[in-house]
């Protein structure tokens, strides 16, 4: 339905929302981008450098909506906790 582009290197990880709504990606870039999955649309960019490579990221559910927070764990064994804005 759509191509997404944004990221300039490889994407590693991926998660669709808990209500499908939204899909979140992160590549070798340092990019987390949140998109829209009804249109399309980047919603959000995050730049932010994490030591190795990206293994998991995942959507929290900390306020039932479902779709405000994520987190995504790096190989070198930091956690990363953001609000989508």
């Amino acid at each position: 339905k759509y191509t997404l582009t944004r990221h300039t290197k490889a994407v590693n990880v991926l998660a669709v929302s808990m209500h499908g709504a939204l899909l979140l990606t992160r590549g070798n870039d340092n990019r987390t981008v949140v998109w829209s999955l009804a249109s399309g649309e980047m919603i959000q960019e995050i730049f932010a450098l994490a030591s190795g490579f990206i293994s998991a990221i995942t959507w929290m559910d900390v306020d039932d909506q479902g779709e405000t927070t994520f987190a995504f764990g790096a190989l070198d064994g930091n956690i990363q906790v953001y609000e989508q804005i």
